[in-house]
C-alpha cells in the first residue's frame, strides 16, 4: 500500500488553526451574577409608654355604701361604714362625707314614726382616730371606710333615739347613697343630735 505524505507546512497551518479555535471558544465564561443589595429591616426604637391615666373622682352611681362594723365603748356608740367601688376602675375620694339621719324616739324597736333627725358633725370620736383629709384611692370591687359616732349619755336630761337610716353625700359627688343601720344616740336638751365622724381612709383602725 502505498503511503501519502503530507507536508510537513501543512500540517503546522492545521495545528494552528485548531489551537485558536479552541482559544476562542474556551474565552468565553459566563460573568459572575450581580449582587442584589437588601435593605435592612427598619429597627425604630420603641416608642416609651404614655403617661398613666391618674383614677377620677368617684361617681355616686358606681359605689356602695354599707355598715362594717357596729360596737360601743363608754357610751358612745359608732359604725364603720364601708364605701365599695362598684365600678370597672379605680376612683378617687377624699374628706368627710356629709350625713343625714333618719330615726324614731326611744331605743327599743318602734312602730312610732321614723323621722328625719337633726344632727350636727364634729371631726373625730372616741373609738377611732381621725387621720384627716387624705386621696384615697378604690380598687374596683373593694372598699375604703369612714365612722360614725353618737353618744347615749348627756347631763341635764336624756333624749333615747335610734337612728335607723342614713343619706351618705360621699365628697366629690353630687347624689347622695341611702343605707340602713342601727345606731342609739342622744342629744342633749334643745340641742342636735351630736354625731362624730372621721375623714375616709384606707382602714377604720388607724
Amino acid at each position: 500500500m502505498r503511503r501519502v505524505r503530507v507536508p510537513t507546512l501543512l500540517l503546522v497551518l492545521l495545528w494552528s488553526s485548531l489551537t485558536a479555535c479552541g482559544a476562542a471558544s474556551s474565552s468565553h465564561v459566563a460573568s459572575p451574577p450581580r449582587s442584589v443589595a437588601r435593605t435592612a429591616p427598619s429597627t425604630k426604637p420603641p416608642q416609651p409608654p404614655g403617661p398613666a391615666q391618674r383614677p377620677r373622682g368617684c361617681d355616686a352611681n358606681h359605689v356602695q355604701v354599707s355598715v362594717a362594723l357596729t360596737g360601743a365603748t363608754m357610751s358612745q356608740p359608732f359604725a364603720d361604714i364601708a364605701v365599695t367601688n362598684t365600678g370597672s376602675a379605680p376612683c378617687v375620694l377624699r374628706g368627710y362625707p356629709r350625713i343625714q339621719a333618719w330615726g324614731h324616739r326611744g331605743w327599743q324597736d318602734s312602730h312610732g314614726s321614723t323621722v328625719r333627725q337633726r344632727i350636727v358633725l364634729h371631726h373625730g370620736l372616741y373609738e377611732r382616730a381621725d387621720s384627716g383629709p387624705r386621696r384615697v384611692v378604690v380598687r374596683p370591687h373593694h372598699a375604703v371606710f369612714f365612722s360614725i359616732g353618737t353618744a347615749t349619755a348627756f347631763q341635764g336630761g336624756l333624749h333615747p333615739i335610734t337612728l335607723t337610716r342614713l343619706a351618705v353625700l360621699l365628697p366629690g359627688t353630687r347624689a347622695s347613697s341611702r343605707m340602713s343601720l342601727r345606731l342609739l344616740a342622744s342629744r342633749p336638751p334643745g340641742r342636735r343630735i351630736p354625731m362624730g365622724i372621721t375623714a375616709l381612709t384606707p382602714s377604720p383602725r388607724v
